[in-house]
């Protein structure tokens, strides 16, 4: 008797376009989706035909400055938005994950019906479930990260050994559980770190627009404000590698504004570490009173 094949990226990928392609066949023969959908479209369009002439009118200085205003909110009060983030993160993943177990295990001829109300009853629980427990999302996060680094382990290394396809499930998990532990114990460190390195960026590169390169055009700040961050997943690439050295150094004038960057998003992450995360201690009512006497 024949064993089964081994699983592949192929095969996985066509099961998770499947589920998701008959959810949203069921959503689109579902009557009150079709109806919700249709009314917020024309609200939309409404909105969009007022709101967009208007915006269009407006100076761009306006925007730079609210992009500033936007950038400094980042960098000083990101971790605020933790809650928010972990929300939308949860209903997506506890949502996904539910199309999926209905699409493996779930009757064909399943109704409509449960197929959309059961993912969005998990969607809404696994929301709720992320917001309270900060953990629990960082620790979904690392196991995305941990998929994410086991591919590029596995390409970058194994696959030039040609090692069959099916151990790049055996890297991805192993990745995946130890970057969802140290997501789990770090994440709050790791969420300050990125808003306030992101608010940074921002808030410079739109101040640089601002008040800089209109009064000083030949400073060649373009490589900064257009910034082209590395793929991550083709670093194993030598040319793309040389392509990224050689557009880091083509222009030293990069270098001032991501040192004044690096700055601004240590202090942002200090100040949000200070203010959120350390605990001022408690005071001893026993204490108080006594030192009152």
């Amino acid at each position: 008797m024949a064993s089964p094949p081994p699983p592949s990226y192929t095969s996985a990928s066509s099961i998770v376009h499947s589920a998701f392609l008959k959810f949203s066949e069921c959503a689109m023969a579902f009557e009150p989706f079709v109806n919700v959908t249709t009314a917020v479209s024309a609200q939309t369009e409404a909105v969009q035909s007022v709101v967009v002439p208007s915006l269009a009118s407006w100076p761009p200085q306006v925007f730079f400055a609210l992009a500033i205003l936007t950038g400094a909110l980042l960098l000083l009060a990101g971790f605020a938005l933790i809650r928010p983030i972990n929300f939308c993160v949860g209903c997506y993943i506890g949502g996904s994950l539910a199309i999926l177990a209905l699409t493996l295990f779930a009757p064909p001829d399943t109704e409509c019906g449960i197929i959309i109300g059961v993912p969005l009853v998990s969607a809404l629980l696994a929301g709720a479930l992320f917001a309270w427990k900060r953990g629990s999302m960082f620790a979904v996060m690392g196991l995305i990260a941990g998929e994410l680094v086991g591919r590029v382990f596995f390409h970058v290394t194994l696959a030039r050994l040609h090692a069959p396809e099916y151990i790049a499930f055996a890297c991805v998990g192993f990745f995946a559980v130890v970057l969802s532990c140290f997501f789990f114990y770090v994440g709050d460190g790791i969420w300050i770190c990125a808003c306030s390195f992101t608010g940074a960026y921002i808030a410079v590169a739109n101040f640089l627009q601002l008040l800089v390169v209109p009064f000083f055009p030949n400073l060649h700040l373009d490589h900064f404000i257009d910034l082209q961050w590395p793929e991550i997943t083709k670093l194993s690439d030598a040319e793309y590698r040389g392509y990224m050295v050689r557009y880091f150094t083509s222009e030293p004038a990069i270098f001032v504004p991501l040192l004044v960057v690096c700055l601004l998003g240590a202090f942002g992450a200090y100040f949000q570490v200070k203010t959120f995360i350390t605990k001022k201690p408690r005071k001893d009512p026993e204490l108080a009173v006594e030192t009152l006497h």
